[in-house]
């Protein structure tokens, strides 16, 4: 009888307690990130683009010599071997970061190594093929292809679009166990931005710019290539100039968009306004 009475408070009386213990030991939702959208200019050329790379964790409590997958791991990922241990020693920890973003080569190296408790899985990494141009104008966006300067920044609402997620569960070992009918969203990808630059145009204007200041020994210079008649801005260009794709290399006055954000005395260019 009193097992039974038992039985009838955990399972009908006061079940709700119990039903979100469970859930939260056995499912998860996983976070489905959209791929951001890309940059274009008014021909249609990619001046900034998403690539899908991998990345690597482990789940320390899974790992049963972090000494041994350390030695394996390390060479790969570029790093000492006794942090990487560190990491795999955390017993209390579920997910630590090993490396964020490697080349698929190395990410089959990885996986070919079938080392307990480490896991890969794909990221989006934000690419800018032309190098250089344009830095100014299209900023860059972070780690997790977040905007922070430039267009990325401005636009980000735009380029990022939406995430989605998915239910996954796990059985009594913490390994993920697939199920058909298990709830999902999709992500949303982020929208192209059209912009009214000319990519030709920009490298020629930023050559332009760049002999200048070489020949007159300045310290830095702009360019604002314009189109009288409709005012879209064609090229824009600044030196110094910096790589969005190695922007952390690069100092922060650099990166500044003097045509944009700097105050100048227009002088005798303004004499055409009084004479008129």
């Amino acid at each position: 009888v009193a097992l039974w009475a038992r039985l009838l408070w955990l399972q009908v009386i006061h079940p709700n307690h119990w039903v979100s213990l469970a859930r939260r030991q056995h499912i998860q939702i996983l976070e489905l990130q959209p791929v951001r959208g890309a940059i274009l200019d008014r021909n249609l050329k990619p001046l900034a683009v998403s690539l899908r790379l991998t990345s690597v964790f482990a789940d320390p409590r899974h790992v049963k010599d972090p000494a041994a997958a350390a030695r394996k791991l390390a060479p790969l990922l570029g790093r000492p071997v006794e942090k990487v241990r560190l990491q795999l020693s955390q017993k209390k920890r579920g997910f630590v970061w090993l490396s964020r973003k490697i080349s698929n080569g190395t990410a089959g190296q990885i996986r070919a190594l079938r080392v307990p408790g480490v896991h890969l899985m794909m990221e989006s990494q934000r690419f800018y093929p032309n190098g250089r141009l344009a830095g100014h104008v299209l900023g860059f966006a972070g780690m997790d292809t977040q905007g922070l300067e430039g267009l990325e920044l401005a636009c980000d609402r735009i380029l990022k679009g939406e995430p989605g997620w998915r239910w996954l569960s796990r059985d009594a070992r913490r390994r993920f166990v697939g199920t058909w009918d298990a709830p999902a969203v999709k992500p949303r990808d982020g929208l192209e931005v059209v912009l009214n630059l000319d990519r030709t145009l920009q490298f020629f204007a930023e050559k332009a710019l760049e002999d200048g200041i070489r020949q007159y020994r300045a310290k830095g210079g702009s360019v604002v290539m314009m189109d009288p008649a409709t005012g879209e801005i064609l090229a824009l260009a600044n030196q110094p100039a910096y790589d969005p794709n190695l922007f952390w290399k690069s100092a922060p006055e650099d990166r500044r968009n003097r045509a944009v954000t700097d105050t100048f005395e227009p002088g005798s260019v303004f004499k055409i306004v009084t004479a008129a």
